[in-house]
Order: C-alpha cells, then sequence, then structure tokens
C-alpha cells in the first residue's frame, strides 16, 4: 500500500476531527485517540491475518468511537469500531457463526472471491462499524480484485451487491468532502449531514423518505 494512501486516510480522519470539534462536539467527544502498538499487534496475531494498512494507519489516529449513537460517523449510521470492539465482534461471530452454519459452508465462503454473497461470517471479515443493531460494516480481505473493499453485514449475511467503499481511503475520503461540501457528493439517497444538539446525523434532503440511521 502506497505511503500516499495511507497519509490519505490519516489526514481525511484529522479533518473530519476537526469538522466534529467545530460543528459536532457531541460526536467529537466520543472519537477516542490513538491505539497502542501493542493492541494492533496482538489483534492481528489473534486473528492470524495481517491487518490493511489503511486499517492500520487510521487506528493510529483514533481508536474508533464510544459506543453510542452520537457516534454514527459513517453513513447511513455505523460507528467507526476500536481495536478491541474489533477483536470482540469478530471473536463473537466466529462463534456464532460456527455453532449455525456447517464448516463446509463456511470453507467454502473463505474461498470465494472478495465482493461476493456469504452466508458464513468468514475469519477475513474484519468488523469496522457497528450499527448497533447486529449489522456491521466490514472489511472483505478474501483473495480477488475487490480483496479490501467495505461491505455491510446485514440480516445475517454479505449480500450479492455493490461494495460501499472499495477501501478504508475511500470511504474516509468521501465523508471528509461530504462534511467539507454540506453533501454526499452524487449519492442518490441525497443524504447530507446536519448536526443536531451537538451530534452529527446523516439525514435525507427535502424530497425524501427519512430513515432512522
Amino acid at each position: 500500500m502506497s505511503d500516499e494512501r495511507t497519509a490519505l486516510v490519516q489526514q481525511s480522519w484529522r479533518n473530519i476531527i476537526a469538522w466534529c470539534r467545530e460543528n459536532a462536539p457531541v460526536t467529537a467527544d466520543t472519537l477516542r485517540g490513538p491505539a497502542s502498538e501493542e493492541a494492533l499487534a496482538a489483534a492481528q496475531a489473534e486473528m492470524g491475518y495481517e491487518w490493511p494498512a489503511e486499517l492500520l494507519a487510521w487506528l493510529r489516529v483514533g481508536d474508533g468511537a464510544l459506543r453510542t449513537l452520537q457516534g454514527d460517523l459513517i453513513p447511513p449510521g455505523f460507528i467507526p469500531m476500536g481495536v478491541d470492539q474489533i477483536m470482540g465482534d469478530w471473536r463473537l461471530m466466529i462463534e456464532v457463526i460456527g455453532d449455525i452454519v456447517q464448516p463446509e459452508e463456511v470453507k467454502s465462503s473463505e474461498g470465494a472471491p472478495a465482493g461476493t454473497y456469504s452466508a458464513a461470517w468468514c475469519r477475513s471479515f474484519i468488523p469496522i462499524g457497528d450499527y448497533t443493531t447486529g449489522d456491521l460494516l466490514f472489511i472483505d480481505l478474501r483473495s480477488g480484485p475487490q480483496s479490501g473493499c467495505i461491505r455491510e453485514w446485514e440480516d445475517g449475511a454479505a449480500h450479492l451487491r455493490k461494495p460501499n467503499w472499495d477501501s478504508i481511503a475511500s470511504m474516509l475520503a468521501d465523508i471528509d468532502q461530504a462534511l467539507r461540501a454540506g453533501q454526499w457528493g452524487d449519492d442518490e439517497t441525497g443524504r447530507i449531514p446536519t448536526v443536531e444538539n451537538g451530534a452529527l446525523r446523516w439525514k435525507y434532503s427535502e424530497g425524501w423518505e427519512t430513515i432512522d440511521g
């Protein structure tokens, strides 16, 4: 991974933090400082995967946010995870899937290309965003041209639809740009960043149905 990409990750997240401090102080208060190198090394050793350089770069600036709706920074309403929650949710998902999905299906899912449907939570899925309802945002580290893409685990499956982003760098750059511009690019949902009682909220612009995030 190029130094430019990891630098983009860190600068985007610093810009997001700065925006929140100025405009959404309640959300800013949920954000943690950098993760420790010891925690990052232990997590990768336990998982058995070297984490993407972009994920490590992000966590070295900020170790996620407190698990509160005031911290749902990632549209449409995911709370960024720190190392402890990443590992806690990963362990839980591995345990749950092991109880309800046959080993053959898990093995088949692990061998499928990144970005494809999976009814089994794979060891190579790294959760990074918490929707607080059981749905997760995760990095799909399976092999293939879309390896490293950002996807949603929803209703107990990784659905066959386009990834949310191709990388963490793209995700954070999009959020940074949306906060600066006051709108989510050309997103057809019309979602825009707003502040309510000091907290960031991703709302729909006038004319679009509001969905709680």
